[in-house]
């Protein structure tokens, strides 16, 4: 294609909609009148709180949404020499690390290191483990329900006593 070709094609998108979304669709202007009250959070309001779902040490402070139905952000973070074992969620989530990095470990394939500022995406039930070898936190959307499903039940904190 040429360069006044591929112009043409980009600028067709635009005037057709077809580009900014995921399914090719413009959104469309709010309606006159309304307007959403913008949410904020600063970092001195955040409400940590340990997440009993996650080995001791874990804190999480959600940001928007609820994450019994999502769709959620949220922050977590996980002390230095921190990890979670085996486990996957029913629902694809998306993470963006904001301090310190994670090492994605998988069943039968290589560890990833996942660096500040990276982003990484876990797909609907895939068998993982988490670790962060100093202090890490990092931000957590997702569009439905968020859970933790863990491979050996003896690892899920909520069934000890």
């Amino acid at each position: 294609m040429t360069k006044s070709g591929a112009c043409a094609a980009v600028a067709a998108a635009v005037l057709t909609g077809c580009a900014g979304t995921r399914e090719g669709a413009r959104a469309a202007a709010p309606a006159a009148g309304i307007v959403e009250a913008l949410a904020v959070k600063q970092p001195g309001a955040l409400d940590w709180k340990p997440k009993e779902v996650l080995p001791k040490g874990a804190f999480g402070a959600l940001l928007h949404g609820r994450l019994e139905e999502g769709p959620f952000d949220f922050f977590g973070k996980f002390p230095a020499g921190y990890t979670v074992p085996l486990h996957w969620h029913t629902n694809e989530v998306t993470v963006v690390m904001m301090r310190g990095s994670m090492v994605i470990g998988r069943p039968s394939q290589r560890d990833v290191e996942v660096e500040e500022g990276g982003f990484f995406v876990l797909p609907a039930k895939m068998q993982y483990m988490a670790h962060c070898e100093r202090e890490c936190m990092f931000l957590v959307h997702g569009e439905r329900a968020f859970d933790i499903l863990y491979a050996n039940a003896a690892d899920d904190p909520r069934g000890r006593k």
